[in-house]
């Protein structure tokens, strides 16, 4: 997890380029600023980790956030109400494209639950982009929400309850009730019998989306 400092020249950059990010056809866009000296490179711009980063200032800022961050929290009002079409577009897209990784990365469990079982800690930041993307999706995603649905029935059952596995200090901005995913791990062995039928693969009870599988983008 990246230090406070990092977060903050994150979301200044972002803000500096987000209007001609919006405005172009890449989803990923590389930030022309540096990180804090010793820290690492920012990750390229996108719509759902702009999104990570303001959420984690809010946990870490508490009740004193609005006025702590309030010219960005502005500036990033008048940019998304200006160019609201072009940012529901881009968040469609991202979720799409967050989907698919993440739904690889459950094959991958399923396929050597013991060589992938520990990566669960890095690849659910795409399980909460996806969860942080979802007021923003057009009216056409109804498909995808219902394969991410499906991905979590396969996650629930296969998902051991426990402590929050991001740092302390910024638990209170993920509660549990809406993101449960961050608060235990995945089993050593994938317990559950999987059978192919169709774009669905069906195990046991749980439904899992083939690779094959169509996604709207």
């Amino acid at each position: 997890m990246v230090s406070q400092p990092h977060d903050v020249g994150y979301l200044k950059a972002g803000l500096i380029e987000l209007e001609d990010y919006l405005l172009s056809n890449q989803l990923y866009w590389n930030l022309g600023a540096a990180p804090p000296p010793g820290e690492s490179i920012y990750p390229q711009l996108t719509i759902g980790t702009l999104l990570l980063v303001n959420k984690r200032l809010q946990a870490r800022a508490g009740e004193g956030y609005e006025n702590e961050y309030f010219d960005e929290l502005n500036e990033l009002k008048i940019i998304t109400h200006q160019w609201k079409s072009a940012w529901i577009q881009k968040a469609t897209r991202e979720f799409g494209a967050r989907l698919i990784l993440w739904r690889n990365y459950i094959d991958d469990y399923h396929n050597s639950p013991e060589d992938n079982y520990d990566r669960y800690t890095f690849e659910i930041s795409r399980r909460v982009l996806m969860d942080l993307l979802q007021p923003f999706l057009e009216t056409s995603s109804t498909h995808n929400l219902q394969i991410l649905t499906e991905l979590d029935e396969i996650l629930r059952n296969n998902f051991i309850p426990g402590t929050f596995i991001w740092k302390k200090e910024i638990e209170q901005g993920f509660p549990s009730a809406n993101y449960w995913y961050l608060y235990g791990r995945l089993r050593e062995n994938d317990r559950y019998y999987w059978i192919d039928s169709g774009n669905i693969t069906h195990k046991r009870n749980c439904l899992h989306p083939k690779r094959g599988s169509q996604f709207v983008n």
